[in-house]
């Protein structure tokens, strides 16, 4: 891979530049490379002194949100009539699309963030994100977000640790690995969380409703 990175580094800045950007807005709409790599050759260039540190961090950030955000606008723009068609209407009857919709109006920026983070996941995410009427101003806050902290730590790790490239792309993954446990497990809490809250109101609805009820006592006159 160092060879690789080597030879492309070797290029004029502005072509590498561009070439950032292109390959980041084809892995948007799924090109089956790995957005990391990617990542990792621009932190490479800088190590190399080939573009600023600022600059590739902005080419990294605007390659990805603007990959997104196209995946976001082709889902709000023709995903009804796309849904509407007769072989995906087999697999997503409107009953499964009503109860998507009720998961993006409720999850929709959780289920945004963690996309950011599973390649296999996120084209699918962001297309039925814009589908939902997941609203543009959310989407990329919610996924600018996730962006700042993915994008900058890829290409700062690289930066740091130079030629050892496999050493970078390992720390890398290792990084994600840990970034997609911690939102697991806030997720996980969150969920925990809300099944105590309800639990404890619908007791407390009970209690209310047990002493509001009257108690029934025995009249002895009732007896014939």
């Amino acid at each position: 891979m160092l060879d690789v990175f080597t030879a492309a580094a070797s290029a004029h800045p502005a072509l590498i530049a561009v070439g950032i950007f292109g390959i980041l807005l084809l892995c948007g709409f799924g090109l089956p490379l790995p957005e990391d790599i990617i990542l990792a050759f621009t932190g490479y260039v800088v190590y190399r002194g080939v573009l600023p540190l600022w600059l590739s961090v902005l080419i990294g950030m605007a390659g990805v949100l603007v990959g997104d955000s196209t995946l976001w606008w082709l889902g709000h723009r023709y995903g009804a009539r796309v849904m509407e068609a007769r072989l995906i209407s087999r697999f997503l009857p409107p009953a499964r699309l009503r109860r998507i919709q009720r998961l993006y109006g409720k999850y929709g920026s959780r289920m945004l963030f963690m996309a950011r983070f599973t390649p296999v996941m996120r084209a699918g995410v962001f297309l039925f994100g814009g589908w939902a009427r997941v609203s543009y101003l959310r989407f990329i806050l919610t996924d600018g977000s996730a962006a700042l902290i993915s994008v900058p730590t890829i290409i700062i790790v690289t930066y740091l640790l130079g030629a050892q490239i496999d050493r970078a792309v390992h720390a890398i993954r290792g990084v994600e690995h840990w970034i997609l446990i911690g939102i697991a497990a806030a997720v996980l809490a969150h969920i925990i969380h809300g099944y105590v809250v309800r639990r404890r109101e619908r007791r407390q609805v009970d209690q209310a409703v047990h002493r509001a009820t009257p108690v029934q006592s025995h009249d002895p006159s009732d007896v014939d």
